[in-house]
């Protein structure tokens, strides 16, 4: 009974603060604090739920989850016990279960997860993250999944991508349409094309590799051209370089 007294109360807070549209602002010339639903400040600013914010340079404390911020840019640090969220996000950014954005500049951590359009910077998903286009140093506990990943990549179990350039490494699988630069998978490999120096943990499959490649078991192709390794064999339609296989 207590438990839903608590979430009773919890919902009436939310409520009343979702609908609370004003602030209380100690400011000289837009400069200083402010408490509550403030669209525009400079300084610090601590509110329980975002609802039409605009700008806000400086430090952003949130409790809740964004009720709307279709417009909102915050630079500097934002915080959120629950999950900031803003059309761009330029800073450091942590949310306690994800950090959400149409564009993400700088530093970003999500305990749970992080998304949004464009990642530059430095990202990190507890669990994962998913984002159009990642540019920098990204991190999915679990997985990551992108369109186009430039620079250093992590999946802990798996990564996905439509483009590569850069590191990229899964801890159990990767797979892309093209690779280029150094990709990994913990067990497994897989892309349309490969460029660069590729490994697959048992093993690895590409329709066209140039550079280095090695699959623990195999390795396998239509046209590969460089230097190859299989631990039991290397299959391909044409084969340009060197080639081993173990057995």
């Amino acid at each position: 009974m207590k438990k839903y007294f608590v979430y009773l109360v919890i919902f009436s807070i939310v409520n009343v603060a979702d609908s609370f549209a004003s602030s209380f602002d100690i400011t000289y010339q837009g400069y200083g604090i402010s408490i509550g639903n403030s669209k525009k400040i400079n300084g610090v600013r601590f509110n329980f739920v975002d609802n039409g914010v605009e700008r806000i340079n400086g430090f952003n404390f949130t409790f809740w989850k964004p009720k709307d911020n279709p417009d909102a840019v915050i630079n500097g640090f934002t915080f959120g016990l629950v999950a900031p969220a803003a059309k761009e996000i330029n800073g450091f950014a942590f949310g306690g279960v994800a950090v959400v954005g149409e564009k993400i500049t700088g530093v970003a951590f999500g305990t749970v997860g992080l998304a949004s359009e464009t990642i530059d910077g430095i990202a990190i998903g507890g669990i994962g993250m998913a984002s159009e286009s990642i540019d920098g140093i990204s991190f999915g506990g679990v997985g990551l999944a992108a369109e186009r990943i430039n620079g250093i990549a992590i999946g802990g179990i798996g990564l996905a991508s439509e483009t590569m350039n850069g590191i990229s490494l899964g801890g159990v699988g990767l797979a892309a349409e093209r690779i280029n630069g150094i990709a990994i998978g913990g067990i497994g490999l897989a892309s349309e094309s490969m460029n660069g120096i590729s490994l697959g943990g048992v093993g690895l499959a590409a329709e066209r590799i140039n550079g280095i490649a090695i699959g623990g078991i195999g390795l396998g192709g239509e046209n590969i051209n460089g230097i190859f390794l299989g631990g039991i064999g290397v299959a391909a339609e044409e084969i340009n370089g060197i080639a081993v296989g173990g057995i």
